[in-house]
């Protein structure tokens, strides 16, 4: 019943836990990645002793193939956050040609873990627990005493109500250790749970999939839907303190703006408070109302009835996300996610009202949503990969109730492979804890193009692992996709009429972003040895259609992508992240990068050189995806003049995909809202016609086949549904 003794190392001001896999510098928590955390652990364990380069290697990447490289950011890394210097070293020295050291004394600490509501009891290695101190001389010999016999009954007495206190403790002790689940909806892929919120009393749980918002009753299980503005999908959810009325995000079909509604589950009509807002909260006493404005860089406060809204703060190139309010009705924490070339993390800020300060909470580049607890405690979850797998944890820490500041040691309360967590919410006593679980899954849809429309779209990719599809064989015929259904991302086609796909090119590193050389003999793809990362500088290979051994072509910069045309064309083209600008180069299957053709300045970061631009089929021109808007834009430019034109799409906003029709008479995109993602065909007047939405926040695209009249689109699978979470 009694939790593990923990495990800890100490040096300098630094602790390791071992057990609860967190380093900490002067009792705060520092983020470290799960290779970080090896790496210093092993070297720690094994201090004062030379570890080997390959040793290290291997028990931190295990089988996966990787660089030497990566090992020595990992120590650089480490020596960064330790404060460390590679010429004196006071933690990790380098040993030429040999391997690493750690040379800080470290003294090594068993700690039991108490609960809240019991003593706590520390034991340290090496030191003996005395107990109560004794006068000198007793205790440790034998003595021959006379006791009374009501005293020998009084202690009896006291040492029955003792133990029958202790077993009291331990027994509640152990009943709060059993985490309990519940699953409270059993949606299937088909319609997933998009938004989830629990009523303050923990009497009502509201939930939305892609067809509508309804109300479970909590102690009957009772299933009734609400009515919502026609035609909209439901985005964000929050719960005034009445508990009959929520504050609804809902994204509409046309135009594909958010906005924030008043939904009574009482009968009354829906009520509409503001446009162009969305990730709506209520204030614990119902007055006010956060939320994100400004495509995503913006707070705002507005009154409960929509009145007086004002912004609150703002940021530069990163984004504020998941605005949540303190119980005390005085603070807002939220997300500042930061993503650049080399960086993605995403820092938890907490905003005083009243004085405007700002506290930086803590950060974890995984994080995926977070909840304050009444009792001062955040809960919070992250994304992990557990036992090879990715998969979730939850956690909680202690906050400085005045500031938010996290303080003292992170613990983990669960994890689960093989799934996502998202969406948290609590009861207003904090014994109940809302949270979307499940698992997105990519997969390769197909469809024919009939005019304006797509038609008979279907699940092309039958497997339980993701697959994204990246090209077409000259005829048509096979989509050729990457997927990690064998482990690393390997390289498969298949036809549209089969239900099995051929692999073309396997092996341990991954490999993305595949297209066949214009003549279509060549299969031209990047890998990423050790797995893919945006910060990770690709290698472009080659390998024959035909089959063969792959050949090694250049090594490309972070952040790149290419495209190939379609014969008789013969071009190919490399972008590359540089210092807010995406670079155009020629491309050859053989030599690699050739002269540069154009750069263009782009605000939004890396993510646009490596994804979001095609060249079009005469190879005369280069259309970008500009995520922003209303209205949103496709940015055309020429090759040949330099010059820029917008095209402007009314209505939409933040696309993430562009791809050239096989005809070069439009554009097959994709706009992202808060509630869904939804394909596109835009004319070169800037007409958009809709060909299909999903619900959800996962990204999509679509690749047209060389002859027109099919198209390859990326869908998630996803099986979301809601669980309460109690005795964490």
């Amino acid at each position: 019943m009694f939790k593990q003794p923990r495990h800890l190392f100490e040096f300098g001001r630094f602790r390791l836990d071992r057990t609860e896999r967190f380093l900490f510098q002067d009792g705060a928590a520092v983020p470290l990645s799960p290779r970080l955390f090896d790496t210093l652990l092993v070297l720690v364990e094994n201090r004062g002793h030379v570890v080997q380069k390959n040793d290290l290697m291997q028990k931190v990447w295990n089988d996966v193939a990787v660089e030497e490289n990566n090992l020595t950011q990992s120590i650089s890394a480490l020596r960064k956050i330790l404060g460390d210097n590679v010429d004196g070293p006071k933690f990790i020295e380098t040993i030429p040609k040999r391997g690493y050291r750690f040379v800080a004394p470290v003294k090594e600490v068993t700690e039991e873990e108490p609960r809240d509501d019991r003593p706590s009891v520390t034991k340290l290695s090496g030191i003996e627990d005395r107990g109560t101190s004794l006068p000198a001389g007793v205790g440790t010999q034998k003595r021959s005493l006379r006791i009374a016999p009501v005293f020998v009954l009084g202690t009896m007495v006291l040492m029955l109500v003792g133990l029958a206190l202790m077993w009291l403790t331990w027994t509640r002790w152990g009943r709060q250790l059993q985490l309990k689940e519940t699953q409270l909806t059993t949606n299937s892929s088909e319609a997933s749970v998009i938004a989830a919120a629990i009523s303050p009393d923990g009497r009502y749980l509201a939930y939305a999939d892609s067809a509508g918002l309804y109300v479970r009753v909590s102690r009957t299980g009772e299933i009734h839907p609400v009515s919502v503005p026609p035609a909209s999908v439901i985005g964000g959810l929050s719960w005034f303190p009445d508990g009959t009325r929520l504050l609804v995000t809902v994204t509409g079909l046309q135009p594909n703006a958010d906005s924030v509604w008043v939904i009574s589950i009482l009968g009354q009509a829906p009520v509409k408070l503001l446009d162009d807002g969305n990730q709506a909260a209520v204030s614990p006493d119902g007055s006010q109302i956060v939320f994100v404005r400004g495509k995503g860089k913006e707070l705002w406060l507005m009154a409960s009835n929509g009145e007086s809204p004002h912004r609150i703060l703002a940021a530069t190139n990163e984004d504020l996300a998941a605005p949540v309010w303190g119980w005390d009705g005085r603070h807002l924490a939220y997300g500042r996610v930061f993503s650049d070339v080399d960086k993605v993390d995403t820092v938890v800020e907490t905003l005083d009202l009243e004085t405007g300060k700002i506290t930086v909470s803590f950060s974890d580049p995984d994080i995926t949503s977070g909840i304050p607890l009444p009792d001062g405690r955040l809960v919070y979850s992250r994304n992990e990969v557990i036992s090879g797998q990715s998969g979730a944890s939850l956690l909680e820490a202690n906050t400085d109730p005045s500031s938010g500041k996290v303080v003292g040691m992170p613990r983990q309360i669960a994890r689960w492979p093989g799934c996502s967590m998202s969406a948290l919410g609590v009861t207003s006593d904090g014994k109940h804890l809302l949270a979307l679980k499940g698992l997105a899954q990519a997969d390769v849809y197909v469809g024919e193009i009939v005019g304006h429309r797509l038609e008979n779209p279907r699940r092309l990719t039958f497997n339980d692992r993701d697959d994204f599809a990246s090209d077409w064989t000259p005829d048509s015929h096979y989509v050729l996709f990457a997927s990690n259904r064998n482990g690393s991302m390997d390289i498969f086609r298949q036809g549209v009429g089969e239900r099995t796909a051929e692999a073309l090119i396997a092996g341990p590193e991954d490999k993305l972003s595949l297209h066949l050389s214009p003549d279509g003999q060549w299969l031209m793809y990047f890998a990423f040895p050790g797995g893919y990362s945006i910060a990770k500088a690709p290698l472009l290979m080659r390998a024959p259609l035909s089959g063969g051994p792959p050949q090694f072509v250049f090594k490309a910069r972070p952040a790149s992508d290419f495209h190939c045309l379609k014969a008789p064309a013969t071009m190919c083209v490399l972008s590359e992240w540089d210092n807010k600008q995406v670079v155009f180069y020629a491309l050859d299957s053989t030599r690699g990068k050739g002269q540069e053709l154009a750069r263009q300045e782009i605000a939004s970061g890396p993510e646009i050189a490596e994804s979001n631009w095609d060249i079009s089929p005469d190879g005369s021109r280069i259309a970008l995806a500009i995520p922003d808007g209303p209205p949103a834009r496709i940015r055309i430019l020429s090759l040949a003049s330099g010059t820029l034109e917008d095209i402007r799409v009314t209505g939409w906003s933040a696309f993430q995909s562009v791809e050239w029709a096989a005809d070069g008479k439009g554009w097959f995109v994709a706009s992202r809202s808060a509630a869904a993602n939804t394909l596109l065909f835009v004319d070169p007047q800037g007409r958009a016609y809709p060909l299909r939405q999903t619900a959800g926040s996962y990204d999509t695209y679509a690749i047209p086949s060389p002859d027109g009249h099919r198209l390859a689109f990326l869908e998630y699978t996803t099986a979301n549904n809601a669980w309460m979470i109690e005795n964490f």
